[in-house]
């Protein structure tokens, strides 16, 4: 028969567990303007509730894509299939990026740290 956890057990690996939730909702925040991320930075160009609709969306936005940015990819997050280009050094490699691509017109970016 294996005993079951402490009480202070249970509270330790709830906490954690509590962390790594409030870690992960925050990793998909947009940036506030002029601060650095310590994690990777990428794009985000789109959000989906299906993966037939990212793949549609990153084969629309891939002709006319820029050859000097990242290539697009699909990433599952949960329930959601999210378009990234990245990984970007900096912020302001991040926010030239990003004023690159808004200027075209064809979608709108988002900085996000992953």
């Amino acid at each position: 028969v294996v005993p079951a956890p402490a009480a202070s057990e249970q509270q330790s690996q709830q906490s954690q567990q509590s962390q790594q939730s409030q870690q992960s909702q925050q990793s998909q925040q947009p940036l506030p303007a002029g601060q650095t991320a310590a994690g990777s930075l990428y794009l985000q160009l789109g959000a989906y509730s299906q993966a037939s609709n990212a793949e549609a969306a990153r084969a629309r936005l891939t002709p006319g894509w820029d050859a000097s940015l990242p290539p697009l990819q699909v990433v599952q997050t949960g329930n959601w299939y999210r378009i990234y280009s990245g990984p970007y050094a900096n912020r302001a490699e991040a926010d030239l990026a990003a004023r690159r691509i808004d200027a075209t017109g064809t979608v709108k970016s988002m900085i996000v740290q992953r």
